[in-house]
């Protein structure tokens, strides 16, 4: 479920899309993906993320962030509307370049068609990515303030 500041952000921005009210919300829903884990063949891969057989996968130099393809259709609310829990998630983590994320998640659902659900209405994601964009400033300046710059 999404955070309390996150939905505060995305009411704030006004950003809900009536059409993504019919898409059912499958975030609480858990599928481990195997059918291809061992591959790491980049199908797609930008300056921070690759795309492969298993999913969406950050290019850490420690540690791993991996998203399996069956997970990538799922779904947040809020009082605003549904939005795709991934691109919300990331953009509240302090690590992540949003737009590239944005890039690889895109691709990635693509590539992966048919093995996370329904197709995403382009709506949907396009609200998503809007949405992810104003709760990702929101958490740059944060970051910065909590860190002295711009005082």
């Amino acid at each position: 479920m999404m955070h309390t500041d996150n939905a505060n952000k995305i009411n704030n921005a006004h950003l809900s899309d009536s059409r993504a009210h019919s898409f059912d919300n499958r975030s609480s829903r858990y599928v481990r993906d195997t059918a291809f884990m061992d591959s790491r063949t980049p199908l797609f891969e930008n300056d921070d993320w690759l795309v492969d057989d298993f999913g969406l996968r950050a290019k850490m130099p420690t540690g791993a962030f991996n998203i399996p393809a069956s997970r990538l259709g799922e779904l947040t609310t809020s009082s605003a509307g549904a939005f795709l829990f991934w691109l919300l998630h990331m953009a509240d983590e302090h690590w992540i370049r949003i737009d590239l994320f944005a890039e690889a998640y895109k691709r990635a659902l693509a590539v992966h068609k048919g093995r996370y659900g329904p197709q995403i209405p382009d709506a949907l994601l396009d609200s998503s990515i809007r949405a992810a964009r104003t709760i990702s400033m929101g958490t740059v300046h944060a970051t910065q303030n909590a860190a002295g710059y711009g005082q």
